[in-house]
């Protein structure tokens, strides 16, 4: 699972500054719970990077655990479903981690 989140980590600004075209100073926060705990943080400056530090405060947060990283992903499951079942909470600008969640599937 450990693999499979840094897989996905390599996309996270690809999504963030391309498919959702958050804005310059934006950043998002990915924080995955579980077995393969860890925070992912994505921020903007000119382009989307993900950055090896997290950002004291995050524009966007999206919190869930691996397993419900790679169901968005490969577009296993819908956002409102995992909203509705507490698999993945937003917070901050919750338009903008919407927007993330929902452009994640286009991987698979």
């Amino acid at each position: 699972t450990a693999l499979a989140v840094d897989e996905m980590a390599e996309s996270l600004s690809f999504v963030v500054g391309k498919r959702v075209g958050a804005r310059l100073g934006t950043s998002v926060a990915f924080r995955i719970e579980g077995t393969s705990a860890r925070r992912l943080d994505v921020v903007v400056e000119g382009r989307a990077r993900l950055v090896s530090h997290a950002v004291a405060r995050p524009t966007a947060t999206l919190t869930l655990d691996a397993g419900t990283l790679g169901a968005l992903f490969s577009s296993r499951v819908a956002v409102h479903s995992v909203l509705e079942s507490g698999r993945l909470s937003l917070d901050g600008d919750v338009a903008l981690a919407r927007a993330v969640a929902e452009n994640l599937g286009f991987v698979l």
